[in-house]
């Protein structure tokens, strides 16, 4: 990666006079909510739908007996996500003076169900309360792996929440490293592009790397407008410009119409121009 004074050319181009920088969001405020609000509400609604059948079955324990007051219904558990099987199993109470609507168990859990038919099952001790905590001898058997699925999905969705959290603090830094370019003398220097994705309604988030004082590769992220691209020199799309402080430190992408400056129209074409004349003698090739 070429050092800060390589472009000596094209950072000469920018205006003699405190340039003011407006970087765009490193991380969006949009973006952010929405990633948030996936993740506890993926938490919100696994725990709805598989902890209280697992609270019941704990609670029910072991000594149980088969649930005759109760008539099962449609009983299926398939394969689905590679290793996980999804059980539901309907029943309905039929005791004496029993008039309730259909009910349903779900089940996940990592490996098969078995070839065992379903059973529905209550605890032996019960007295009956309405509606009749009923389980099946399937969701007994595979009690212990479905509390190891579901603590393994809130896991991996809490390491997510906290990987998010972590991304939005160490954005909130990056943007005001990239603030304090304001009033620098800033100069020109090309960062390698790793890609993009997108993250919110008409927004994409763009990963560049550059070389630091130690010559360690650091990475930066930042989200542009959709239809906004970064400031390309190569072909490929694997180089761009971007504009660093007198000190070094993490350089700011520019986007193609250079919309992070203060700067005229006049300013921004004879900037263009200098790129350009670059290109042509190879010199950001």
């Amino acid at each position: 990666m070429p050092a800060n004074d390589a472009l000596p050319e094209i950072s000469a181009a920018l205006p003699d006079r405190p340039i003011r920088v407006r970087p765009p969001a490193v991380v969006g405020v949009s973006s952010s909510i929405g990633v948030f609000a996936m993740l506890f509400g993926l938490v919100a609604a696994v725990l709805w739908w598989l902890g209280p059948d697992l609270l019941a079955d704990w609670r029910i324990g072991r000594d149980v007996v088969e649930a005759r007051e109760a008539a099962l219904g449609d009983a299926s558990c398939r394969k689905r996500i590679i290793v996980f099987t999804v059980c539901d199993v309907t029943f309905r109470e039929v005791a004496a003076g029993a008039d309730t609507a259909d009910r349903t168990l779900w089940y996940l859990f990592i490996g098969t169900a078995g070839t065992e038919p379903v059973t529905l099952m209550r605890d032996r001790a019960a007295v009956h309360p309405r509606p009749m905590v009923v389980t099946t001898n399937v969701g007994l058997a595979k009690f212990h792996l479905r509390l190891l699925t579901l603590a393994l999905i809130v896991g991996v969705l809490g390491l997510c929440i906290v990987v998010s959290a972590q991304m939005l603090l160490a954005g909130a830094r990056m943007r005001r490293m990239l603030l304090d370019l304001s009033g620098q003398k800033l100069s020109a220097l090309v960062v390698g592009m790793e890609g993009n994705i997108p993250v919110a309604t008409r927004r994409r988030r763009w990963t560049y790397t550059y070389k630091d004082g130690s010559g360690a590769t650091q990475r930066v992220f930042l989200e542009l407008r959709s239809r906004l691209d970064p400031l390309f020199v190569s072909p490929d799309r694997k180089r761009a410009l971007a504009l660093q402080g007198p000190h070094g430190g993490v350089p700011l992408l520019l986007d193609a119409q250079l919309s992070s400056l203060d700067l005229s129209e006049q300013e921004k074409e004879a900037f263009f121009a200098a790129c350009r004349a670059a290109l042509e003698r190879g010199q950001l090739s």
